[in-house]
């Protein structure tokens, strides 16, 4: 069970399971979710960690946002996801992040990158 504090989350020892650790997803869901599967994952009792970095560059940057609604998979804000709370859009284009561009409701966005950082 996750203890939660306003900058920390801390983890119980996973003795049922394994524990992943995955950085710079990038948006690449897609081949995020057939390395797990060649690698055997198991959502109902591993659990995945990711360092940052999850959207940009990739063509499913939403997609690997959803993730964060799923029990086993943690996360910590990247610089891109940073970037997009910042609205640092000028950076954005020279950091890969023009999907963002295709989203209309901008709240929604915001309000999914700002899961990282709970």
């Amino acid at each position: 069970m996750a203890m939660t504090s306003p900058r920390f989350r801390h983890f119980s020892t996973n003795l049922s399971g394994r524990d992943w650790v995955v950085g710079d997803i990038h948006g690449c869901f897609k081949e995020l979710k057939q390395a797990l599967a060649y690698l055997g994952f198991n959502p109902s009792i591993d659990r995945l960690f990711s360092v940052g970095d999850l959207v940009d560059k990739g063509l499913n940057s939403m997609d690997a946002l959803d993730w964060l609604q799923l029990p086993y998979f943690h996360a910590i804000m990247g610089n891109h996801e940073l970037l997009h709370l910042m609205q640092d859009f000028s950076s954005a284009t020279a950091n890969g992040m023009t999907w963002a561009e295709r989203f209309v409701d901008v709240r929604k966005r915001h309000e999914k990158i700002e899961d990282v950082s709970r």
